[in-house]
């Protein structure tokens, strides 16, 4: 398992009522998911080694299982996400991972050949879908057991590539250009700002910059394509909730489909490129690609996985 301690806190909750997602009910949420799946017979797991005391608080909980902390060199930054997924990778058989959409993408970065069961701990939570600890055990261990299939019940995910002058990144859910030329506190609040979106996918529970999409071109995370969303604060707006909590005016020039293999391009002057909601990279007079793939991901859908594991039960 992998869960990013610090995911869920950012500054979006000074102008939104969004929850903060604290330590302790990540690892009651872990607690939950390790007992379930020890119930129903499994003996061991593993989680990365953490500041913030993670692994030795399950460590000493009465979860029914041998719990291996895996050494990971800490650095306080994202790469820590990447590289648990790297050096967790081969020892388990799935992949649990608690943390928002920014957590997930670098899990995703590191390429695991294992299939992964996200799980919320973030802000917006687009990618993972909604189940509780309970559920996500009983999905784990009878998907560790053998007793599951996960072909049966996991889909490849999308992701966004983008290149520009300077390198390219990858995106599961958004990537957005925002004509704010600094990275201040990352996060995207003033939709009057933004230029341009592409959405791996824009289904209607979405939350952030996806919601836009999905209100007016909703699209389904198994779909082939994507959308693409040209933004003008002067354009007819649409409300959609881009913040947990808060609905928003957002200027919609015009919204499209973005086809696999047909990338879409935009000239930027000045501004900054935002990931899964988070600005990333600062743009200047560069052109940039918003190319849309199917992954090597495999992602575990839950409800499929539970009306499939109880029949496996019965």
């Amino acid at each position: 398992m992998i869960v990013n301690p610090v995911s869920g806190q950012d500054v979006r909750r000074l102008g939104s009522p969004a929850p903060v997602q604290t330590v302790f009910g990540k690892i009651q949420l872990v607690a939950q998911v390790l007992g379930v799946a020890a119930g129903l017979g499994v003996r061991q797991a593993f989680v990365p080694a953490d500041p913030y005391s993670i692994a030795a608080t399950l460590e000493g909980m009465p979860l029914g299982l041998e719990l291996h902390v895996v050494p990971v060199p800490l650095t306080a930054t994202a790469q820590d996400t990447f590289e648990a997924a790297r050096r967790l990778e081969p020892l388990v058989s799935l992949l649990v991972v608690v943390g928002g959409d920014g957590t997930l993408r670098q899990v995703a970065k590191a390429r695991p050949k294992v299939s992964i069961l996200p799980l919320p701990g973030g802000t917006n939570n687009a990618f993972a879908h909604r189940v509780g600890g309970t559920h996500a055990g009983l999905v784990a261990g009878l998907l560790a057991l053998g007793r599951l299939e996960a072909g049966r019940c996991c889909y490849r995910a999308k992701w966004l590539r983008v290149r520009y002058d300077s390198g390219e990144d990858l995106a599961l859910v958004d990537a957005v250009v925002s004509r704010n030329p600094s990275l201040g506190s990352k996060a995207l609040l003033e939709p009057g700002e933004l230029e341009c979106a592409a959405l791996s996918f824009a289904e209607p529970w979405s939350l952030g910059i996806a919601s836009v999409g999905a209100a007016i071109r909703p699209c389904g995370r198994e779909e082939d394509w994507g959308v693409w969303l040209e933004l003008d604060a002067q354009a007819p707006a649409v409300l959609a909730p881009i913040l947990p909590g808060r609905l928003l005016s957002v200027g919609v020039a015009s919204c499209s489909r973005l086809e696999i293999g047909q990338p879409c391009h935009r000239y930027v002057r000045s501004g900054t490129l935002a990931l899964d909601g988070e600005r990333e990279v600062e743009l200047h007079e560069t052109w940039v690609e918003f190319a849309l793939e199917k992954t090597p991901l495999e992602v575990i859908d839950p409800e499929r996985a539970l009306v499939e594991g109880y029949r496996a039960m019965s």
